[in-house]
């Protein structure tokens, strides 16, 4: 019982957080699209997306990054690019990247 206790009050505390934080805001449950930028491009025929990920704050780590979207896609020139943001109670975090474009 004193355990379980300890558990959710660490879990809960601001010592455990994934630490992704949006325009939005922060929440126990999240799931969020939001676009970043818009490109001179003017078509969308390929799509690239990296993911970084947090657990627990314990282990955080990926390529959540700009380039690295667009080598998975093969994409050259940008049209938008959008990140994903999921929360799910401090615990499990995901950041991804899209980027579309050709």
């Amino acid at each position: 019982m004193k355990f379980s206790i300890l558990l959710l009050g660490f879990l809960f505390s601001n010592c455990v957080t994934t630490g992704f934080v949006s325009p939005l805001g922060s929440a126990f449950f999240k799931i969020d699209q939001e676009p970043v930028i818009v490109g001179p491009a003017a078509t969308f025929a390929k799509k690239g997306e990296a993911c970084s990920i947090n657990l627990l704050g314990i282990y955080a780590g990926g390529d959540s990054s700009l380039i690295h979207a667009m080598q998975r896609g093969g994409v050259t020139k940008v049209a938008i690019v959008d990140r994903s943001v999921i929360n799910i109670f401090y615990v499990f975090g995901k950041v991804c990247t899209v980027v579309y474009g050709e």
